[in-house]
């Protein structure tokens, strides 16, 4: 283990900038809670189904294509046929949520996705 680099930053480091996103979003709750422009959303109203369709959807989908390819070349896996349909289920989903937004809002667009 000689070989290892040492680094010259001690590893808290790293959490400088954690600690300071969640220090601003304090401070921003602190100074803007209850002002009327906190209650408003700002956002066309297909914005959220398009984009969780393209992000979510379509990219969960060429993921199951290319678990599809790899699992016809290189033979019978269970992992790969496993991450294959996984990823198939959360990609169908995922098409159905991004269009399900309705007087609930959207958190029931989150709960669809995550559960």
């Amino acid at each position: 283990m000689a070989s290892e680099k040492e680094s010259r930053y001690p590893l808290y480091l790293g959490l400088i900038p954690d600690l300071l996103f969640v220090a601003l979003i304090v401070i921003l709750q602190l100074v803007f809670h209850g002002h009327p422009a906190t209650r408003k959303v700002f956002e066309p109203p297909l914005l959220l189904p398009v984009l969780h369709i393209l992000f979510l959807c379509l990219t969960s989908f060429v993921v199951a294509c290319v678990s599809a390819y790899s699992y016809v070349q290189s033979g019978p896996s269970g992992s790969t046929l496993l991450l294959g349909c996984g990823i198939l289920t959360l990609s169908t989903g995922a098409f159905f949520t991004g269009w399900l937004i309705g007087p609930g809002g959207q958190s029931f667009l989150i709960q669809g996705s995550n559960g």
